[in-house]
């Protein structure tokens, strides 16, 4: 344990005891995180799969599309393929395959919806906050990493919001996670 008072004294006491100072792992990583829209291109959907389309996000839910429909919409899709889920995102006539929650934040950021918030500690601070996601919303694993990190508790939950609340997120990386994800972080009193 090293006591300090900025993160000078911690870099100065990292180097009289030979170690290096890295700073905050979650400003590190959500630093590293890139803008996680469709990953590559993928086959269309088998016809004789089960397949839906997402309609809406919380509480999640699908309804039965077929995959013979050539004039299917834009949007996220799932098949079932070998008893496990499959997901795509339609886009201008073109399937790209994606995992289950960056599919999620695509198809958000395409209907230009929001689901991230933050809020000051208080009223007069701009640098930590809570971070509020929609809780129907999944996050990919980094990216809840990154929130986590932040204060080393896993996110609250707030039933009566139907929201995960993650404590102690800067600013900064609050804006870097949302941005990653094709969102525009709102900033609620």
């Amino acid at each position: 344990m090293i006591p300090y008072k900025q993160a000078q004294d911690l870099e100065d006491a990292a180097d009289d005891i030979g170690v290096s100072y890295v700073g905050c792992a979650a400003a590190g990583i959500a630093g590293k995180l890139q803008q996680s829209l469709p990953i590559g291109p993928s086959a269309p959907p088998a016809y004789d799969s089960l397949f839906e389309q997402l309609v809406s996000f919380s509480p999640q839910r699908w309804s039965p599309a077929s995959p013979k429909d050539l004039a299917l919409p834009d949007g996220l899709y799932r098949e079932q393929v070998h008893g496990r889920w499959r997901y795509t995102l339609r886009r201008e006539g073109s399937w790209y395959a994606a995992e289950l929650s960056h599919g999620i934040f695509a198809e958000l950021a395409r209907r230009g919806r929001t689901v991230i918030h933050w809020q000051p500690d208080y009223p007069d601070c701009s640098r930590a906050g809570t971070l509020v996601l929609d809780q129907g919303v999944p996050l990919p694993a980094l990216h809840s990493r990154v929130l986590v990190l932040c204060s080393g508790f896993i996110p609250r939950f707030d039933s009566s919001a139907e929201a995960a609340l993650y404590d102690n997120v800067p600013r900064e990386i609050a804006e870097r996670v949302a941005s990653s994800l094709g969102q525009t972080l709102q900033i609620s009193n």
